[in-house]
């Protein structure tokens, strides 16, 4: 184990060209000041300069044959009795947005040309399939199984593929509520659509829908081509919140291959099609909020959709141009029913499809909001979606002049034992104490302790306290806790239970629709998942007893990040796991969390990219700006970066803190525990580095503490910069030339604060 270590390490000095500032024989401290490649900078992993800056005109959507709903100072509703679209109005900028388009764009006369020449270019594909003629025109798509019990078949629908569907509208006030009835599945559902302040609201109760004998509705989709943009017609992009945030540009359509389709809070393991989930190889990110926008125009027009209910079982989906259709456009599909398989034998080797009797326990509210001028970017999506998440969650502005540095701290760990395992000490509290001494007073610290139970770190589970006294007594724990400027919390996760573990009897396990366990494998050995109805009354109990001790609380890994549904004894919707997992989190802190965590006291280790697919052309820093003066936001562990300098740069420009893994003694004990990747942690090498690194980002970073994020533009590939409501701004040069904007000289890899004369 100790040669496979040292050839890691020889493994990164030969791909990054590091240097070595300090080291011990047994750990490296890896820093790298590279400047980055041109190239890189023009990649996805960065946010590209605006080129398209043309008006934004959709010739493909007009006003004519719809009646008014109602109308406010910003935005004015209609409706279209003939098709039952909606178009909305924006009225600072004169534009229209429409659930449709003019389906014959591509319509040519007896002579070959075009009849909306302002409305094609030479390579369309045209509406010329009646399938998408008539989804184009529909107001609301649905999936629905037909078939026998053992043959479940998914068919989809439109509106307008019968003759006999039917629709039917009533308008009150600033609602029109539309009733739907689908020729071929016979299914029917109402759903309403209403004014607000800023644009308007979908709604659609479970009530309203009613099934024939013959068809189970399995997914609804409203409005699905609002906005719709014809490939580079308009100039814009959709933003969504995979990871930290990634637009798919108009301009860009001829890169796209595939739709990009996602479940909003990853996978639902309740109907996962795999009988044993230790198959599944997870490499993408997650979309992590319940949000996505649309931008035509930058800085002219765009829209945010929030999804307020529903969205357990939501997936995100955007078209690309090119593929299928000439458009973009992107929504949301709201799975009712799902299929799932059904093992037929002990061996799980025979399984048959089933599809689900009941409809998931939701109701659809989706709002949209539009944005102009100035605000009509990422940026402005950020700070609607900020609005949000602080009337939602209670949030408060932060008022302490310096932002905070996290230390995850391995307290315990174990390993094989010839009987059982031998639990070893990394971490005394007295060497906690004497790593907050060497800080500033005024310095505010956020500790999260691993492994301080008697059984340590990994497999622990629920058994994470009390603390052994192997790792301190408690006055010496009162004389750490008793420091101002620092807050401790006690590292959880709740949701995993080792099949080897003393709790795992003790404790209801999840079960999917097959009633079989969500069974996984780590390092340490096979795990289930608890089912969300039997660890509620622990997590409290647990979290009370973390407080009388004097700790401020849980933090939580997995639990902001993982939501399921269980089935059997005691079933649990995913729906309600996620408010109970809100409800959990918001007074403790939570790693890599989804939205519904947001409302937390710190949040660790957040994504500061998107999945990298080709199709995404911009990361942009959509969740950051929108906690950005609320919440203490931390990135991943600066043990790993790839190139040190070039990172801290990303976290100033995303407005992030700088967080640590360490450890008193030497990472090499972990070599033979399941813990190999802690593998640079000792805080006596790790220290000056740590406070020059924090140094970096708060010489800027706490002059903005608190604040929150107006702008941000990019004037050139590798220069970014960031106007706060404050009126400070933050320059940040990531190439290896220096660089002249407004006046200022920017040096290469550095980043510059200045105030604005506004």
């Amino acid at each position: 184990m100790l040669a496979f270590k040292r050839i890691l390490i020889m493994m990164m000095i030969i791909s990054t060209g590091v240097s070595f500032p300090s080291y011990q024989e047994d750990d490296i401290l890896v820093i790298s000041d590279l400047p980055v490649e041109p190239s890189l900078l023009s990649s996805n992993l960065y946010t590209q300069k605006e080129t398209d800056l043309r008006d934004a005109r959709n010739t493909l959507v007009s006003l004519e044959g719809s009646v008014l709903i109602s109308e406010n100072d910003q935005v004015a509703l209609y409706f279209n009795p003939l098709d039952a679209s909606i178009d909305l109005l924006q009225k600072s900028t004169d534009y229209v947005w429409s659930s449709t388009i003019n389906i014959d764009y591509a319509a040519k006369d007896q002579n070959d040309m075009p009849i909306y020449p302002d409305q094609t270019t030479e390579d369309d594909r045209g509406l010329n399939s009646f399938v998408w003629r008539n989804k184009v025109a529909s107001p609301v798509w649905i999936t629905y199984f037909a078939g026998s019990e053992n043959n479940p078949q998914l068919r989809e629908e439109s509106l307008f593929e019968s003759p006999m569907s039917t629709f039917e509208y009533t308008i009150l006030s600033d609602v029109v509520f539309i009733e739907l009835y689908f020729g071929i599945s016979q299914v029917r559902l109402t759903y309403q659509v209403t004014l607000t302040e800023r644009g308007f609201q979908i709604q659609l109760d479970q009530e309203s829908i009613r099934e024939s004998s013959n068809a189970k509705l399995a997914s609804i989709a409203i409005y699905p081509f609002l906005g719709a943009a014809k490939k580079d017609l308009i100039p814009g992009y959709i933003m969504v919140p995979d990871g930290v945030g990634a637009l798919f540009r108009f301009d860009q359509y001829d890169q796209f291959t595939s739709p990009y389709q996602k479940r909003l809070y990853g996978q639902d393991f309740a109907v996962s099609t795999f009988i044993d989930e230790t198959s599944i190889i997870k490499d993408d990110l997650d979309i992590t909020a319940n949000t996505y926008g649309m931008v035509h125009g930058v800085n002219q027009q765009g829209y945010l959709t929030i999804i307020e209910e529903g969205q357990a079982y939501a997936n995100m989906i955007v078209y690309p141009a090119d593929v299928i259709t000439d458009f973009f456009f992107a929504y949301t599909s709201f799975i009712v029913r799902s299929s799932y398989r059904q093992p037929l034998n002990q061996s799980q080797t025979n399984s048959v499809l089933r599809v689900q009797e009941e409809k998931n326990p939701f109701n659809i509210q989706m709002t949209y909001a539009f944005l102009a001028n100035e605000q009509a970017n990422y940026v402005g999506m950020a700070n609607l979606y900020q609005q949000y998440v602080v009337s939602r969650d209670g949030l408060t502005l932060k008022s302490a002049s310096m932002p905070p540095i996290h230390l995850d701290v391995l307290l315990q760990d174990n390993k094989r034992a010839f009987i059982g395992r031998d639990t070893f000490l990394m971490t005394h509290v007295r060497d906690l104490i004497e790593m907050v001494s060497s800080f500033d007073p005024t310095q505010k610290l956020i500790l999260t302790l691993r492994g301080g139970s008697s059984v340590g770190y990994s497999g622990a589970s629920l058994d994470v306290f009390p603390l052994s006294s192997r790792v301190g007594t408690q006055a010496e724990w009162d004389s750490l806790l008793n420091k101002d400027n620092v807050s401790v919390y006690i590292y959880v996760e709740p949701l995993k239970i080792y099949t080897s573990s003393s709790f795992h009897n003790q404790l209801m396990i999840a079960r999917g629709r097959h009633l079989l366990p969500y069974r996984f494998v780590d390092e340490y050995g096979s795990y289930d998942y608890v089912n969300p109805y039997d660890y509620n009354t622990r997590l409290s109990q647990l979290h009370q007893d973390i407080l009388d001790a004097g700790f401020d609380g849980i933090a939580y890994d997995n639990l902001g990040r993982l939501i399921y549904g269980s089935f059997g004894d005691q079933p649990f919707s995913r729906d309600d796991m996620l408010h109970l997992s809100q409800d959990l989190t918001v007074s403790n802190g939570v790693f890599q969390p989804y939205d519904f965590a947001f409302g937390a006291q710190a949040i660790f280790d957040l994504p500061l990219t998107h999945s990298l697919h080709a199709k995404m052309t911009d990361t942009v820093p959509f969740l950051t700006y929108a906690l950005a003066g609320y919440q203490d936001v931390f990135g991943s562990y600066h043990n790993y970066f790839g190139n040190t300098s070039h990172t801290l740069l990303k976290m100033i420009d995303f407005h992030v803190f700088p967080s640590f893994q360490v450890t008193q003694e030497s990472p090499y004990l972990l070599l033979d525990s399941p813990n190999q990747t802690w593998i640079s942690t000792r805080f006596d090498v790790w220290k000056d580095e740590i406070h020059r690194q924090s140094n970096v980002i708060f010489n800027v970073l706490s002059h903005v503490y608190g604040d929150t994020v107006e702008s941000r533009f990019i004037p050139d590939v590798g220069i970014s910069v960031i106007t706060y409501q404050s009126g400070q701004q933050v320059l940040v040069n990531y190439t290896h030339e220096t660089y002249v904007y407004d006046g200022v000289t920017i040096d290469p890899m550095s980043a510059f604060l200045r105030e604005v004369i506004r």
